[in-house]
């Protein structure tokens, strides 16, 4: 058996608005984002093996290896493609968890990239992209990989001029949140007005401080009702220089754009000396 090895970044993503537009006949909610993938990634390494397996390494709180979607990916692309072998498949966080920056999905998504060279499959781009979303509702976005507006339940991909390189710090004050959860408390709170094209337009232009006044999270106000600590982050990432902020996803990071890397730099020591044990990190956007 060969020795080949396979390692795929996983990276993590970005909300810059997040809309719910209403609920299709399943009842599963229907959005309209703007997603941008951001420097800070997972490592996920697969190797022949006999069985399917998952070790995971780094930070792998409430990410059980029998419950993770790099192991359900793997397994549904095995009995999609008839595969017999197995893999061995390693995975390093780097991604908080609860944090609503998509590090399941991205997961999932490298895992089907390294399966599929590691298993010589060369399956439909539509084929594998219907696969992912079978896995979970961001997959295709990551298997996809540039910057999108995803509408739909995250099968409606289309390529979005988001800006690239923008030096962001990434903060988490509360615990993680339960995605499941905030989209259930969601139903019971009033739904912002997101100008997602007029957005678009002001991001592609590097115009944050026009952009921070079109935009927002749908999910934000559920979050906070679940994590009020969130508004403290915030208001903290905003304090320390912030040119725009958000909270990314279903929570619980709030990141902010700052002019500069160093800016960035110097606003997330500062966060982590003002808030102990809190997450603070920097990181920039990917075209």
């Amino acid at each position: 058996m060969t020795d080949r090895i396979i390692r795929v970044q996983a990276h993590a993503k970005i909300n810059w608005c997040l809309a719910v537009t209403g609920r299709d006949a399943h009842g599963y909610h229907l959005l309209d984002m703007l997603m941008q993938r951001v420097s800070l990634y997972d490592t996920l390494s697969a190797a022949p093996g006999e069985a399917l397996s998952l070790r995971i390494a780094g930070d792998p709180v409430g990410c059980a290896p029998e419950k993770n979607l790099v192991l359900r990916a793997a397994r549904a692309l095995q009995a999609r493609y008839g595969v017999t072998r197995g893999a061995r498949l390693t995975l390093v966080k780097r991604i908080p968890q609860g944090a609503g920056m998509g590090g399941g999905s991205s997961d999932a998504a490298a895992a089907l990239k390294a399966l599929c060279r590691l298993w010589g499959l060369r399956p439909e781009p539509q084929a594998l992209g219907e696969l992912a979303l079978s896995i979970g509702a961001d997959v295709p976005f990551f298997l996809h990989g540039t910057p999108a507006r995803v509408q739909g339940i995250g099968e409606r991909l289309t390529p979005a001029a988001l800006p690239g390189q923008v030096p962001l710090v990434l903060f988490k004050l509360t615990e993680g949140l339960s995605t499941a959860e905030v989209y259930a408390e969601s139903d019971r709170c009033p739904q912002p007005p997101i100008r997602v094209e007029a957005l678009a337009d002001c991001l592609s232009e590097r115009d944050f401080v026009r952009a921070q006044a079109l935009t927002g999270n749908a999910l934000y106000p559920a979050a906070l009702r679940l994590q009020p600590g969130l508004e403290t982050a915030k208001r903290a990432v905003e304090e320390s220089g912030a040119l725009y902020s958000l909270m990314t996803g279903s929570g619980a990071v709030v990141y902010g754009v700052f002019a500069t890397s160093r800016q960035a730099l110097d606003a997330a020591e500062r966060l982590r000396n003002d808030f102990p044990g809190a997450y603070a990190a920097c990181a920039t956007t990917l075209s």
